[in-house]
């Protein structure tokens, strides 16, 4: 049952592509904006999606970064070559999501079972989103 509803989804959202029609979008800082600016209907998130939101400071110089990594092990200052502190890291699926509720947004949580769950992850980054009305990020 849900595969066919991700399936639905998916092929909705490749529909709204193809007809560039306008009402979807896809990649990180795009589908942020504008669920900030609460002009999402759903939000598609692929289920193999990894990545979180980093923010870290060296200790040495004061130097900080803001990013999205898939891997959180050791972050090295880009000045220092010292590990830098971690001083937050926020799973991205929570803070899109986080984002899609207080914009009334609905979080569809996409299978990677399904060939168009697949092409969520490999095509899209993992991230998109079907929109209420045109968008054009500003």
């Amino acid at each position: 049952l849900d595969v066919i509803k991700d399936r639905r989804l998916m092929q909705r959202f490749l529909n709204e592509i193809r007809k560039d029609s306008g009402l979807a979008i896809y990649g990180e800082e795009e589908v942020k904006n504008a669920l900030t600016a609460g002009a999402v209907e759903s939000l598609l998130i692929s289920d193999a999606l990894e990545k979180y939101r980093i923010k870290a400071k060296c200790k040495s110089c004061g130097y900080e970064i803001n990013e999205v990594r898939e891997k959180v092990d050791e972050i090295k200052c880009p000045t220092c070559n010292i590990p830098m502190e971690i001083v937050e890291k926020k799973d991205i699926v929570e803070e899109y999501a986080e984002l899609a509720e207080n914009s009334g947004a609905e979080v569809e949580i996409i299978g990677r079972e399904s060939e168009e769950g697949e092409i969520l992850y490999k095509a899209f980054g993992g991230i998109a989103a079907i929109l209420r009305y045109k968008w054009n990020g500003g």
